[in-house]
């Protein structure tokens, strides 16, 4: 539980700082996520997933090894970022990223480039990146700090949900 909470908070606020600074390089007025803090858990939840993988099936350090956990992490990066693109719409009706203009898009939620991006992210993450994390991150928190952590998560949550409903009462009563 305490590597696993640190590791989707960790990737979370990763991915929410990496968007935020792209929508800033393109001057998008945009708030990555949909929650009020600073962590967008698509990205803690798919790296956690393709962590969890490679732990069970460790395949030997070898290129075609790589090359196989790269196709595979675009693929459950792909799923997940589609997944959530129409969970996030379903439930706040709005659309969170639009890959429409983007050429070979599928629906509004996924793209082959960045399909194939996200692929590469992960896999310097866990290859290059998650071992540093594990030695000088992770192994020096105190136990206690995954319930801080849920602590912050549940009250950020419980903020963001009467945000939402406040901001969508009217659509509501309309129903």
């Amino acid at each position: 539980m305490f590597y696993i909470l640190n590791f989707i908070f960790f990737y979370s606020v990763l991915g929410f700082l990496l968007e935020s600074f792209y929508y800033k390089l393109h001057d998008v007025p945009f708030h990555s996520g949909i929650f009020i803090g600073p962590y967008n858990f698509i990205y803690g939840i798919a790296m956690l997933i393709c962590y969890l993988l490679t732990n069970l099936f460790s395949l030997p350090n070898t290129s075609l090894s790589i090359i196989l956990y790269y196709f595979i992490f675009v693929i459950i990066t792909t799923v997940i970022e589609f997944i959530a693109g129409h969970l996030i719409h379903f439930l706040l009706k709005k659309d969170q990223w639009d890959y429409s203009p983007y050429l070979m898009h599928f629906g509004k939620y996924i793209c082959l480039k960045n399909s194939l991006i996200w692929g590469l992210l992960v896999l310097f993450c866990l290859f290059i990146f998650q071992p540093y994390l594990n030695l000088y991150l992770f192994n020096t928190l105190p136990n206690s700090f995954p319930i801080f952590l849920l602590i912050v998560f549940l009250i950020d949550f419980a903020i963001s949900l009467k945000k939402i409903i406040k901001k969508n009462r009217f659509i509501s009563i309309s129903i």
